[in-house]
Formats: C-alpha cells, structure tokens, sequence
C-alpha cells in the first residue's frame, strides 16, 4: 500500500522517492505481516467461503506488490499502479467478506480508521514530516491488518496483544537497523527473507 501522489499549484508535486531510506524500507519489509493471516487461511482453504478467499486473494497481491513497490519506490511506476489497485481490491474485499458476516458496524469502523489515518498521513508526507507520515502509514496497515486477520483467522488463535507487540517491535528494529544504512540492496531483500522466516516458525511450534 502506497503514499498517493498529488499535484498541486504553484510548486512542485512531492514525490516518492523523496522519503527517507527508512520510511522505504521499513514500509516495503513490513507489508510481508500480511502473510501471517494468508497463511492461517491458506490452511483451512477447504473450510472458509468464497468471501474470505477473496480477501485472502486480494491480500496476496497487496503483500507481494507492496514489498516489490517499496524496494525501488517510484511514482507512476507500474508497481506502484498495482500497489495501488491492490489495496482498493482488498479494502473492497474485506468489506463485502464483513457485510457477508453482519458485522457491518465494525467494518465501518475500520474503514472510518484506515482512511482517517491514510489521509493524514498524506498530509505528512506533502509537509515533509517524513517520521509523522512514516508512524500514520503503518498504524493504517496495523488497522487493515487486523481486518482481515479478524476474517480470516478463527478467534482463538487471535492472540492480539503478542502479534502487536511483534510487529511494533519489528518496526523499531528494522528502523534502527534501516538507520545504519545507506543502500537497500544489502539489507532490504535479507529483512524480508527473516520475516517470511518467522511467520513459517509460528506454523511449526
């Protein structure tokens, strides 16, 4: 999921590729905690409905766009077109799997979230508050997470407080880490192979 492009009148349109290594990095590595509910559906495949394989399809195609997108982020790029179109075909999926389930209060509370806190971030971006925009963009990634976790993965194995904990926690590593570079091609690809790593670890304990 990526920072929409804007022009606007007077001066020049912010672009991508002006965020910082670390906002790129971290956004492009972290996209792959989606994998974590892919998974739990992908196993109980024969189980879910065709709602729910919609998401997990749409999700798929979010998770494997956004972490291409984000390793060399430019605008108008035709990863950053599927970036985009993914992330509308997942929040429409999700929706319409939460319609099917009559929970329809709750899917527009995480709509109300995502696109208030997507907003702000924008707003973040085009004022350079790059660590503001950076700390919005993945609270909405944490509430559209949770979304689809929610659809996908049965309440018992929710396990709120230890997934948040993990992922906030892998955020700040990988922003120290990201600190201490300058090029993304001697960490970039390593960080993502270790969070694949860790979500087929949680499958095997």
């Amino acid at each position: 999921m990526s920072v929409p492009q804007k022009h606007t009148h007077g001066r020049a349109s912010k672009d991508i590729s002006d965020l910082p290594y670390s906002n790129k990095c971290i956004l492009g590595v972290t996209s792959l905690w989606m994998m974590l509910p892919v998974a739990h559906a992908m196993l109980r495949w024969r189980d879910i409905n065709a709602s729910q394989k919609a998401v997990v399809l749409a999700l798929c195609c979010a998770c494997c766009s956004s972490t291409m997108f984000w390793f060399d982020a430019r605008r108008g790029s035709l990863l950053h077109k599927l970036d985009k179109l993914s992330a509308v075909l997942y929040v429409v999926s999700v929706m319409f799997a939460t319609a099917r389930q009559s929970q329809r209060a709750m899917g527009a509370c995480f709509l109300f979230t995502m696109m208030l806190l997507f907003v702000l971030g924008d707003m973040c971006f085009r004022r350079s508050m790059y660590r503001l925009q950076l700390t919005l963009h993945l609270l909405f990634r944490y509430v559209a997470y949770w979304w689809g976790h929610i659809l996908l993965v049965p309440a018992k194995q929710t396990t709120f407080l230890v997934l948040s904990a993990a992922y906030f926690g892998h955020v700040i590593a990988l922003l120290l880490l990201c600190l201490k570079r300058k090029s993304r091609q001697d960490f970039y690809g390593s960080a993502c192979l270790m969070l694949l790593i860790l979500v087929c670890l949680k499958f095997t304990a």
